[in-house]
């Protein structure tokens, strides 16, 4: 069954290798900016309209490829992500903040009830995919792995030569 949105939990040698980190912070504001003003105040996931950019996440879209050795980790693209949409996507981090009281527990399940009402499918079938998605997380983690930033991969090189 396809999943809209989906859970992909970054594989654990990954965490802090993303685009937001890896250029300077003026430069991932304008990244961002330079999305909201293509692709409007809308989630690209749900399609739910925000009356305020700050209520988008820019949320970096990753393929992994594990048939070699380093496995790479392609940046394909960037998506503007309403809150509850990226909190499926990053859900290991979502329960996390719950564990350490950043979150709610209403927040978490209304992140949950979300991916259900988006899907279509119940609380059985998110369950399932949550260890689907675990299980997946537990076998890319244990990968050595290299980072191709895509169509950033300038912004990267540039600022890391600095």
């Amino acid at each position: 069954m396809a999943y809209k949105p989906a859970i992909k939990m970054v594989p654990r040698p990954l965490w802090d290798q993303n685009l937001r980190r890896a250029i300077p912070a003026s430069r991932w504001t304008k990244v961002r900016r330079s999305l909201i003003a293509e692709r409007g105040l809308n989630c690209q996931t749900c399609g739910k309209a925000e009356a305020e950019s700050k209520r988008l996440q820019a949320h970096e879209d990753w393929e992994y490829e594990t048939t070699c050795t380093p496995a790479i980790a392609h940046l394909r693209r960037l998506v503007l992500s309403c809150w509850h949409c990226h909190a499926v996507e990053h859900f290991g981090r979502t329960h996390n903040m719950v564990r350490t009281g950043q979150l709610s527990a209403q927040g978490l399940e209304d992140t949950i009830n979300h991916f259900c009402r988006l899907n279509q499918v119940g609380r059985a079938e998110f369950e399932a995919h949550v260890a689907e998605a675990a299980a997946e997380w537990a076998r890319l983690s244990e990968l050595e792995w290299s980072v191709d930033w895509g169509e950033f991969a300038d912004l990267v090189s540039t600022y890391r030569e600095r």
